[in-house]
């Protein structure tokens, strides 16, 4: 965990070691407005999917030449897949409000993450955050979720008070805004693809866009069920 002015150190080095990790490994940046030491923070995380530790851990070593500024670290943790699901609870807490988006990007993930620095730093809500998963991509040809790129990036505004709806909304707004000219597709899953068909349209791929339209044409000719390739 580093503090947040080190955004674009942090994400300079991840973008050039994590070329060289096998595929195996998962590794994310995270900007996070507060953090457990209450301040906005930059998280670099990588997992490996090992079924020896030793293999882990010679799969993570180029990781710990990060020589950023830190204010925590931890090194070859055990990670059950049931720590994995806690981590995840804990970031998207129940009965809490939520904003979020996904995009794909080409982009070097320093240039993307500096775009949005600032905006993290003064987030309304001390629970919004934004995600960088840098990956070692594999081809889909036959996938119907086509659309991929070298990073995934997903924004989340998370609060809990309606009566701050409209700041996380304006926040989130502001984000997204921010990280749009780097985009090159999104994510159908996670993207307002109803509020702007755009985002529908560049969640696929255009082939295969066009081969899930004569599926649909094929075995719902009278287009029963909506979709989001009606957008």
């Amino acid at each position: 965990m580093h503090p947040i002015d080190a955004t674009e150190t942090v994400a300079r080095f991840a973008d050039r070691v994590t070329k060289q990790l096998a595929r195996n490994i998962e590794s994310t940046i995270v900007l996070t407005a507060g953090s457990v030491s209450g301040a906005p923070s930059c998280t670099l995380t990588a997992t490996a999917f090992c079924d020896e530790e030793t293999t882990a851990r010679a799969a993570l070593a180029p990781l710990a030449a990060c020589r950023a500024p830190s204010t925590s670290r931890f090194e070859n943790q055990a990670t059950p897949f049931e720590s994995l699901y806690q981590t995840i609870g804990e970031a998207y807490p129940e009965r809490h409000r939520y904003l979020a988006d996904a995009m794909w990007s080409d982009a070097p993930a320093a240039e993307v993450l500096a775009a949005i620095q600032e905006h993290v730093a003064r987030a309304p809500s001390a629970r919004s955050h934004v995600l960088c998963a840098l990956l070692a991509l594999m081809p889909l040809p036959d996938g119907a979720l086509s659309m991929a790129a070298r990073l995934y990036v997903a924004s989340y505004a998370v609060w809990s008070d309606p009566a701050h709806d409209v700041a996380n909304a304006d926040w989130h707004r502001s984000v997204t805004g921010a990280l749009t000219p780097s985009a090159t597709g999104y994510y159908v899953g996670e993207s307002d693809v109803i509020g702007d068909a755009a985002r529908a349209r560049r969640s696929f791929a255009p082939a295969a866009r066009a081969r899930l339209a004569d599926v649909r044409r094929a075995y719902d000719p009278a287009g029963l069920f909506h979709t989001v390739l009606d957008e």
